[in-house]
């Protein structure tokens, strides 16, 4: 692509994203005549959420792949799902955080996949992790990054060694799917996976439109990476309205496959078309 071609290739790729969420905004609790309130818009998101991870492992197996990077892991669910779901599959899944680590290791080596205590970034560096702590006292484990989260004051801090995703590239015997769930490092994780994105098919994403975390990229700056790569955003959800989602990406020599089409197509017509009565008799 030229710079032409990208800028135009980029504001496409963010007005279908922009359209589905709000698409998805209007068919929430609060937006419609059926039960609303805060934990129906919850309810709401983690069912969208839930579906978008459905889909994403369906695009998994139509592409018959079996090599699966999970960064950002936590309990490693993707993974474990997909060395469940597809014979002799290669699951890595990478935690940063070594109490989350600690507590999941076992279970998690035990169904197949390879679970390691490693910080995944743009290059090799020994750096700080940060998981905030509550008003409380608690840890916000689920939150802990890289980056440092510019809502908190205070954090548990761990000495990590991180590395690049380009350096299991050898451990891709042909294509593989990349899950990215890094609390606002997404964008150094990518830039760091540019060798291995020449071999990945899918992608499922979280992004954010603006900076909660310092000095993090924002969506349309990851977008700038994953574009001229051939890669389309096909999907996504609304982690937190307005600033927050996960998003698949799909490469584009896959997207004329039947198998994908069927995905788009079924979460156009359940999500995005379909009854709202249905969707929230689902949700109940």
């Amino acid at each position: 692509m030229n710079s032409q071609e990208e800028k135009v290739a980029l504001s496409a790729a963010s007005q279908n994203l922009n359209l589905q969420e709000r698409i998805l905004e209007r068919r929430k609790p609060s937006s419609t005549n059926l039960a609303s309130g805060p934990e129906s818009d919850q309810l709401y998101r983690e069912y969208v959420t839930r579906r978008l991870e459905t889909s994403f492992v369906s695009l998994v197996e139509a592409l018959d792949i079996t090599t699966s990077f999970e960064i950002g892991a936590h309990e490693a669910s993707f993974s474990m799902e997909i060395a469940s779901k597809i014979e002799n599959a290669n699951c890595y899944a990478f935690e940063a955080n070594p109490i989350v680590f600690e507590k999941y290791e076992k279970e998690v080596e035990e169904s197949g996949v390879v679970y390691l205590n490693q910080a995944i970034s743009e290059k090799a560096s020994n750096t700080v992790f940060h998981v905030p702590i509550k008003d409380n006292g608690k840890y916000a484990k689920t939150l802990g990054s890289l980056s440092r989260d510019k809502n908190y004051k205070n954090f548990k801090e761990y000495e990590v060694h991180t590395t690049s995703l380009n350096k299991f590239k050898e451990k891709v015997p042909e294509s593989c799917v990349l899950w990215i769930d890094v609390e606002g490092h997404a964008g150094e994780v990518v830039e760091g996976a540019l060798e291995i994105l020449c071999v990945t098919e899918a992608i499922y994403i979280e992004m954010e439109t603006r900076q909660r975390w310092e000095e993090q990229k924002t969506d349309l700056q990851i977008m700038e990476i994953l574009l001229p790569l051939g890669f389309v955003p096909i999907l996504r959800d609304v982690q937190r309205f307005e600033w927050q989602y996960n998003a698949i990406f799909v490469h584009h020599s896959k997207l004329h496959k039947e198998p994908v089409k069927k995905i788009i197509e079924h979460w156009q017509e359940e999500m995005l078309l379909g009854s709202i009565g249905k969707l929230y008799s689902e949700i109940d």
